[in-house]
């Protein structure tokens, strides 16, 4: 019995990876020696290869083997993080870059395949967190980055930075491809890898950070749709899923000051940049009225006027709609934000009233 079970198991586990090997060496093949283009790239894998996980198979072996860990990165980024400095990767770590350059850390392996997978329309998300080394320690200073993926109707898991290969002692990389972490199950990824957001462990009873770090087995006790979870995720903004990722983060650790204060630089940031385009769009305004109105301008140029009012105005009842329902985790930003809300309110009023006072004025030239 025993002996025919294991030959079962052996067989369906080989089926599967000889599937994987015939595409793993399609994309080899058409790659070797000829350093296509990523158009080209992309034109093969869709011209060879039909379902979602086929193609995700081929994007996600042609960027573990083709890219190198870029080490001297990493390096850096230790560095920075003895100094108490968060580092940030800039245009570095880019998918373009990338793949120019063919070395990243983990953050540009991620970025380069969710690229790939743009390309194919499949969803791909870089997912942020904590790592488990083999000896079980986690360093919480330098976060890890992978993917998880949309293949055929189903989410997916996938680390292709340690599918490629892996450091040494000597702090060399050493090219060796294992596709371990391609399409991993939930319950064993999560035994090395911990996201900030809960939602991408793809665990209907998430493991919280204690049991991650102290390598328990216990489950949660709550439980969380995170098919729900991320079917209204995919459905906001790039500026919206920027906001639940910081939030998700820190109701997942209140501990962590860092995510507090994340959200904070975060809504200030964003908000920032709508008050910044309105002001842009308010000294249009300024620039036409210095230059056209005079003292008695026509009722066309009137209309010109409250036209490039109209912009800046729903440029601040953006920042307002934005701004309002958000709250201050840290001190610091609540005064700003509080000062940020007045004063985009007041220019607001301040340009209703130009309006209606260019109303009145075409009104009283007799103009509609």
């Amino acid at each position: 019995m025993l002996a025919y079970l294991y030959g079962n198991d052996c067989f369906c586990q080989l089926t599967k990876v000889d599937y994987y090997n015939t595409i793993d060496n399609k994309i080899y093949a058409f790659s070797k020696g000829k350093n296509p283009p990523f158009d080209s790239i992309v034109s093969f894998v869709e011209k060879h290869f039909f379902s979602e996980e086929d193609k995700i198979r081929a994007y996600y072996s042609w960027t573990a083997t083709n890219i190198n860990y870029d080490v001297e990165h990493l390096s850096n980024i230790i560095s920075l993080s003895k100094m108490n400095v968060k580092a940030t990767s800039g245009t570095s770590q880019t998918a373009d870059t990338v793949f120019a350059k063919r070395k990243a850390v983990c953050e540009g392996f991620s970025t380069l395949l969710n690229k790939f997978c743009k390309a194919s329309s499949i969803q791909s998300y870089l997912v942020g967190g904590y790592s488990k080394l083999p000896d079980g320690e986690v360093n919480t200073d330098i976060l890890h980055a992978w993917n998880v993926v949309r293949a055929d109707s189903n989410w997916k898991l996938i680390d292709v930075t340690w599918s490629g290969g892996f450091v040494n002692s000597m702090n060399q990389y050493v090219s060796r491809f294992s596709d371990k972490y391609f399409f991993s199950k939930p319950e064993e990824f999560i035994k090395d890898h911990l996201p900030l957001d809960p939602m991408w462990q793809l665990l209907i009873r998430p493991v919280s950070k204690n049991q991650f770090f102290d390598s328990k087995d216990s489950l949660s006790e709550s439980n969380l749709n995170y098919k729900d979870s991320i079917v209204k995720y995919i459905k906001l903004t790039n500026t919206e899923q920027k906001y639940i990722d910081a939030l998700h983060s820190h109701l997942y650790d209140r501990e962590n000051n860092t995510f507090m204060r994340d959200l904070d630089v975060y809504v200030n940031n964003t908000a920032s940049d709508y008050l910044l385009v309105a002001s842009v769009h308010y000294n249009k305004f300024l620039n036409f009225q210095n230059q056209k109105m005079g003292k008695h301008p026509n009722a066309a140029i009137c209309k010109k006027a409250k036209q490039l009012l109209e912009i800046p105005k729903q440029d601040l009842i953006k920042a307002i709609d934005f701004l309002k329902p958000k709250k201050a985790y840290t001190a610091e930003y609540e005064k700003i934000f509080l000062e940020m809300l007045t004063n985009a309110n007041s220019n607001l009023k301040s340009i209703k009233s130009t309006i209606d006072s260019i109303n009145t004025y075409i009104k009283n030239i007799g103009g509609k």
